[in-house]
């Protein structure tokens, strides 16, 4: 969704719900008798929350999490009572929808914690007396407006990221049944191919520079076509996922462990090792921070800068950032879908995959570049 286009559409439901200026005037007035009590409609909303399995599953980082959520709960309130709807705060509100479903909450779930703020607002307002205050009848119906606008756009951004996700999985379906069929009859002639070219090279007396150098170029070959038939039969198997805790820093340096990284690209590592701990399925990690890696060296063919950050919040973020050209504002919404790529090399399913096990881990992978100022990915995984 595009921010402009979203205030538009924001603007279009103001006007249907009969949202005037006197409203956004009235719920301002009321600003300063809830927010005394914000402290325990939030203690409230998040004592609800936890009673419900599925609800409190998505709370991975225990108190400390909580502590931080009604943080971002109360800065939501506060904006919701500055009643200033320009883009930004339009924006915030959708990005929320889009978090709740890569978290895997439910968006009934939204919808009944925040009729529960709805009656803890109007519970504080009603003890008002109208005498002392003759806005509170119209700050309330304001008010309400508000909220049903929040839990619109809301709803809109969960929709469209669930709906998104669903197309994805059915074009994955399709792609996966042709190039899964592909990928079989391929590997056993490469198969073939690599053991005769092993077998010509011991049973010949003698080899030059010069067919040592084919030998070399063929098996590199080899090894390419391996790599691309792993990345399809990858892509078209339905992944498990096994979950156990591990120090994020051991599927960092599997990852690098199989990479060769040219002395032209200099390489910045976290430096704490064992710090942030996360439960996952390590050998789907790998294999993303592996992609993620190989693209930003591929990505810098002069050399460059290729920093590996380990950031922690509600969560743990993997940042992979290289000082490559960076990516065209119009392939970053593409890098992720199968079989594009603008390299010349691989089929475009390296980054597909790596996205589907984040999403697999409960994660998610995404990307922000500046075009002739490198890229960054980003991995989000759930902290322990």
């Amino acid at each position: 969704m595009i921010p402009e286009k979203l205030l538009l559409l924001y603007q279009d439901l103001q006007a249907y719900v009969g949202l005037t200026e006197e409203d956004v005037r009235n719920v301002r007035s009321i600003a300063h008798i809830i927010t005394p009590h914000l402290t325990a409609l939030i203690d409230d909303f998040y004592n609800e929350l936890v009673r419900h399995p599925e609800a409190a599953q998505v709370i991975t980082g225990g108190a400390v999490q909580i502590e931080r959520l009604k943080g971002k709960l109360r800065g939501w309130v506060e904006d919701l009572l500055s009643a200033n709807c320009d883009q930004d705060y339009v924006w915030r509100r959708w990005m929320v929808g889009r978090r709740h479903v890569e978290i895997g909450l439910a968006q009934v779930y939204t919808n009944a914690a925040m009729s529960r703020l709805r009656s803890g607002f109007n519970r504080v307002l009603s003890e008002v007396s109208a005498t002392d205050v003759p806005e509170i009848p119209a700050a309330i119906r304001a008010l309400n407006k508000l909220i049903d606008l929040d839990l619109a756009i809301i709803e809109d951004a969960y929709q469209a990221e669930y709906l998104a996700r669903q197309d994805r999985v059915r074009r994955l379906a399709t792609i996966g049944e042709i190039s899964g069929g592909i990928a079989h009859e391929l590997r056993n002639p490469l198969g073939i191919m690599k053991n005769a070219v092993y077998f010509l090279r011991m049973s010949l007396p003698k080899l030059s520079d010069d067919d040592n150098d084919a030998f070399d170029e063929l098996g590199r070959g080899l090894k390419t076509c391996n790599r691309l038939v792993g990345e399809l039969l990858d892509f078209v198997r339905e992944p498990k996922r096994e979950a156990t805790l591990f120090p994020l820093r051991e599927a960092i340096d599997e990852a690098l462990a199989g990479i060769d990284i040219p002395a032209s690209i200099r390489l910045t590592l976290p430096i704490d090792r064992d710090v942030h701990t996360c439960r996952a399925d390590k050998g789907q990690i790998v294999q993303i921070i592996d992609n993620l890696v190989r693209n930003a060296v591929e990505a810098m063919p002069s050399g460059g800068i290729l920093t590996l950050n380990v950031k922690r919040d509600d969560n743990i973020v993997v940042e992979v950032v290289d000082s490559g050209n960076g990516i065209a504002v119009g392939d970053l919404d593409k890098v992720f879908e199968p079989l594009f790529s603008r390299k010349a090399k691989g089929i475009g399913l390296g980054l597909a995959v790596a996205r589907r096990y984040a999403e697999l881990n409960q994660g998610s992978l995404k990307v922000e570049s500046d075009p002739g100022r490198g890229a960054t990915f980003r991995l989000t995984l759930p902290a322990v």
